[in-house]
């Protein structure tokens, strides 16, 4: 600041130079470019598993903005439920799917094309596997809650007993006579009781 007599009034700061960077600024400005675009690429892949054989994909296309005209217009949990998708898969996964967000009332919604570009075939035995694997779940906690009321029935029904066990032993046995080491046993339950007399 200088001390000159404009009363106290800041000078501006001084403007960025111009001058063009050095290459070797530049190259590495390139590199690290490039490293944060493996990095980010190599999460994805972590975060979404890659696609196999049998894996299905709803794809969209975007001509100039808009959707093709002729594709079936579905939301989001429409594609979900149909397509047997994850949320990675609509998200995450390489490409991403493009999509219109329709407004709403709470929410605006997204709204994919539909274009069929998989085996129907793959489509139906997996829904057939999940329809078995939800059956034979439904069958499990309906095994399990039958069982936990017969459970219940038959803890109402028997009451176990709760009283602490008296011990009633019998006559005394010799162990060891050297170590005056002696033995009784309870007539009800077999407990042995060792002991030494002094």
């Amino acid at each position: 600041m200088d001390s000159s007599g404009s009363g106290g009034a800041a000078e501006p700061e001084e403007k960025p130079r111009t001058e063009p960077l050095p290459p070797a600024v530049l190259a590495r400005i390139e590199r690290n470019r490039q490293r944060a675009l493996l990095l980010r690429q190599a999460r994805l892949a972590r975060a979404a598993p890659a696609a196999g054989d049998g894996d299905l994909y709803l794809l969209t296309i975007v001509y100039q903005g808009s959707f093709i005209y002729g594709h079936r217009l579905i939301s989001r949990t429409e594609a979900k439920h149909q397509y047997l998708l994850k949320d990675c898969d609509l998200d995450l996964r390489e490409p991403p799917l493009r999509f219109v967000l329709k407004k709403n009332p709470h929410n605006p919604v997204n709204i994919y094309c539909t274009i069929y570009c998989f085996s129907i075939e793959a489509l139906e035995e997996a829904r057939e596997s999940r329809e078995e694997n939800r059956e034979v779940q439904k069958q499990k906690r309906f095994n399990k809650k039958v069982k936990e009321l017969r459970r219940a029935v038959r803890s109402s029904m028997f009451k176990k007993d709760t009283s602490v066990h008296q011990h009633d032993y019998g006559p005394e046995e010799v162990v060891d006579e050297e170590e005056d080491q002696y033995r009784k046993v309870c007539k009800t339950c077999g407990h042995q009781l060792t002991y030494e007399k002094m």
